[in-house]
């Protein structure tokens, strides 16, 4: 079954594309740019995110997010991607050997924060016809003179499949085609969704 917004008529693809890829999230895609990019044949891309007093569970969703824009570039962006799982992962609880991250008690349990710029960088560790598996570290820069400090890493596992009903290339490929050249700092196609308004 689609989802309502892509039943109806009068929905531009731009407001599909939002309903389908983000599922109601203000902000589903939290990479803010790409800073390191090997190209189509390359094995490896670097990303960054500005967090402020973000719980560190998000530092795994800049993971996954990093290795899969990866890979669907390697793919030319001609098939869908999605996330089978992430294996070894480790989350520091610290930002250098000398300062704590910041620290939150909610229900008398504590949540560590993140606030700095979270830089991920995937690397290809292995690949198949449908999916591939990623190296991928992410490190914290808090911009006060402490070095980077690793804070979350491990094995990334993706699988990709052809577009379908239930996956729409018309919503999807030019949603994330797009996103790319946004990230990467490139003028994005003239026309990045069919029927979008100028």
């Amino acid at each position: 079954m689609t989802t309502p917004a892509l039943n109806t008529a009068h929905c531009h693809a731009e407001t599909q594309a939002e309903h389908v890829v983000q599922g109601g999230v203000s902000r589903f895609v939290l990479l803010d740019g790409i800073t390191g990019y090997s190209g189509v044949t390359g094995d490896s891309m670097t990303t960054h995110t500005t967090m402020q007093s973000a719980p560190a569970y998000l530092a795994l969703e800049c993971m996954a997010q990093c290795a899969a824009m990866h890979l669907r570039v390697t793919l030319r962006f001609e098939r869908h991607v999605f996330l089978l799982g992430m294996r070894d992962v480790q989350l520091s609880e610290s930002s250098s050997t000398h300062q704590p991250i910041e620290t939150e008690e909610q229900n008398g349990e504590f949540r560590i924060l993140l606030t700095g710029t979270i830089v991920c960088t995937a690397t290809r560790t292995g690949e198949t016809d449908s999916g591939a598996s990623y190296t991928v570290v992410c490190r914290l820069l808090t911009g006060e003179g402490d070095p980077a400090a690793v804070i979350a890493q491990g094995e990334v596992l993706l699988s990709s499949l052809p577009y379908s009903e239930r996956f729409p290339e018309q919503v999807l490929r030019p949603h994330y085609k797009a996103l790319f050249h946004t990230l990467a700092g490139r003028t994005p196609p003239i026309s990045i969704f069919a029927g979008a308004r100028p």
